[in-house]
C-alpha cells in the first residue's frame, strides 16, 4: 500500500484489480467534522502505535469549559497533531460516537467512494506515518496541523479495490486479536501452574504434581 510519488501500483495487488490507483489530495477525500459543542460532552482520545481510540477521563485539574470541544462521530478519521507520527490516529468506533475532543485532535468525514478503513490501513504503514514527522512545525511543540495534512498526495485505487484491502488487513487485525487474548489466557495458566506446581516455604509436597509421582519434597 506504501508507493512512491512515481510508482501509481502497489508491489502486490489482488489479482481481480488492474490499473493504475489515482494520484488524490486528501482535502477532495475527507473533510474536518468541526461542530463545536456549548457544553463539554465525554471525550475521547487517540492512543500511540496504533493502538485505538478510547474514552478519556477527565483529569483533576482539568475545568470543563476551559478548551473548546469538537463533536467526534463515529467512522471518523481522527489523530493527535503532536503525535500522528507515532502511530496516534485510528477510526472512532461506533460505542464512541459523540465524543467529544480539543481541536489537537481533529477528525475528518469521508466523501462518497472513499474508504475510511483503507484510508486508516494507508496511513497504519511505519514508513509513511514515521514520515510526516519531517512536515510537522512549531517551536517547542510540534504539530502536524490540518492545513498540511489536507495538502497531501495519496494514491487510490476504485472504492472496490479499496474495500477489498480494507476487508484483508481487517481480518488480519481480527486473528491479531484472537491469539493475543489465547496469549494472554497462556501467560495466567502458566503463572497458576507455577504458584502450585513448586512445594512452598514449609511445605514438603507441591499442591499439584503429575500422577505417577509421590513422596515428600527433599
Amino acid at each position: 500500500l506504501y508507493m512512491s510519488e512515481k510508482i501509481m501500483v502497489p508491489n502486490l495487488r489482488f489479482k481481480c484489480f488492474d490499473g493504475e490507483w489515482e494520484k488524490k489530495k486528501i482535502d477532495n477525500i475527507l473533510y474536518e467534522n468541526n461542530t463545536l459543542i456549548n457544553d463539554d460532552g465525554d471525550r475521547l482520545t487517540v492512543k500511540l502505535n496504533l493502538n485505538g481510540v478510547f474514552k478519556r477521563e477527565l483529569k483533576t485539574i482539568e475545568k470543563i469549559g476551559a478548551t473548546r470541544q469538537y463533536v467526534r462521530s463515529e467512522g471518523d478519521f481522527i489523530y493527535g497533531k503532536q503525535n500522528i507520527h507515532k502511530g496516534c490516529f485510528g477510526i472512532i468506533p461506533k460505542h464512541l460516537d459523540n465524543f467529544v475532543s480539543s481541536s489537537d485532535i481533529p477528525s475528518f468525514k469521508f466523501n462518497k467512494g472513499f474508504s475510511n478503513f483503507f484510508f486508516y490501513y494507508k496511513f497504519s504503514n511505519f514508513k509513511f506515518y514515521d514520515s510526516l514527522k519531517y512536515k510537522m512545525v512549531g517551536t517547542s511543540s510540534k504539530r502536524y496541523h490540518v492545513d498540511i495534512f489536507l495538502n497531501t498526495f495519496l494514491f487510490f485505487p476504485s472504492l472496490e479495490e479499496q474495500e477489498k484491502i480494507s476487508h484483508f488487513f481487517s481480518k488480519m487485525d481480527d486473528l491479531i486479536d484472537l491469539n493475543e487474548r489465547k496469549l494472554e489466557i497462556l501467560k495466567k495458566t502458566k503463572e497458576y501452574y507455577l504458584s502450585v506446581m513448586f512445594s512452598k516455604d514449609g511445605e514438603s509436597v507441591p499442591q499439584l504434581r503429575f500422577k505417577g509421582f509421590d513422596g515428600e519434597w527433599e
